[in-house]
């Protein structure tokens, strides 16, 4: 694994290793990714394709909506990494020009990851 250090290096590539199913989801429910990496030699077949049903059929806040402020909470955190710009960010004295926060709500009741 270590693809998805370099597909990240591209722009608009937003791209996460996943392990299982649940961390494919995770992916795209919660950190908007857009490209999926997992590891060759140790990921079955059949676990790659779940894997990969998982990611494609779920988008940014899937499965979250009684969660309040889920969506908008990780819409600020891919929307910081899609313009993030390092010199303003250098510029700013290391700091997010601009921090923009989100309160999240309690986590519902049964919410299982």
């Amino acid at each position: 694994m270590g693809i998805h250090v370099a597909a990240s290096k591209c722009p608009h590539v937003h791209a996460a290793v996943a392990e299982n199913v649940s961390s494919a989801r995770r992916a795209a429910t919660a950190k908007n990714c857009n490209v999926l990496a997992m590891g060759g030699f140790w990921t079955a077949p059949r676990l790659g394709q779940a894997m990969a049903d998982a990611f494609l059929e779920h988008s940014l806040g899937d499965g979250y909506e009684d969660w309040d402020g889920f969506y908008e909470y990780h819409l600020i955190g891919y929307e910081e990494c899609e313009n993030f710009d390092y010199e303003a960010y250098k510029a700013n004295g290391f700091q997010v020009p601009g921090e923009r926060n989100v309160e999240l709500g309690p986590e519902p009741a049964g919410l299982a990851f």
